[in-house]
């Protein structure tokens, strides 16, 4: 379960803070994210306890967001990044997921088949894939406006904030690592795909990453 309030998640001790860079429409021009990266840095009381969950992207490499990323990881913070909706369309690159930048982590989707995990059929392939986390059929809460809880959702977005919760886990315990070394324990604690039922010629390193999000490899208080 994504979710604040009411509902627990992946880390339900830590404090959301929302912050809207999209339009009603869905459209997040970089410029809003930039703004919106500057205002979670502003308003963060401690940088090193922040982390970032950047579920947008978009095909354009802006260097302003590159360069506030790079800043923002260089204080501490932690950030996942949706790696795109595109599948298998072409070489798609989607950024701020694509940009390579020690302590990013780009998030790729996976959908349930038979007893394990495949990559979801929308999920952008790229060498910049860092790791998977299921991405269908996620309950979360939704917008007032459709006057009900929850809803259930499919996207890389709805992924990426599994990989969030996880590294405001790692924080949690390792205070002083940096962002690159919660990326590499990150990656280090999933699980192969491969061996867990899913083929080699499925689950590559393009499509998943080095795997899957695995929470009971994570470090304890």
């Amino acid at each position: 379960v994504l979710a604040a309030g009411y509902e627990s998640g992946v880390a339900p001790e830590a404090e959301i803070m929302p912050v809207k860079v999209c339009d009603a429409k869905g459209i997040c021009l970089s410029s809003n994210v930039i703004l919106g990266v500057c205002h979670a840095l502003e308003k963060a009381p401690d940088r090193k306890k922040l982390v970032l969950n950047l579920s947008l992207g978009g095909d354009t490499k802006v260097r302003a967001l590159e360069a506030i990323l790079r800043y923002a990881l260089d204080e501490g913070v932690l950030v996942a990044a949706a790696a795109g909706n595109k599948g298998l369309d072409g070489s798609p690159t989607h950024y701020p997921a694509a940009f390579l930048l020690e302590g990013l982590v780009s998030v790729a989707s996976l959908k349930p088949e038979n007893s394990y995990w495949v990559p979801s059929d929308f999920s952008t392939r790229g060498k910049y894939v860092d790791i998977a986390a299921p991405g269908e059929f996620i309950r979360s809460g939704s917008p007032s406006s459709l006057q009900k809880a929850d809803n259930i959702y499919s996207g890389t977005s709805f992924a990426t904030p599994l990989v969030a919760g996880a590294l405001a886990l790692w924080r949690s315990v390792e205070p002083k690592m940096s962002p690159a070394d919660i990326e590499q324990g990150l990656k280090e604690s999933a699980t192969d795909l491969t061996k867990i039922g899913c083929s080699k010629n499925v689950c590559i390193p393009e499509a998943v990453g080095v795997g899957v999000l695995n929470l009971i490899n994570q470090p304890k208080k």
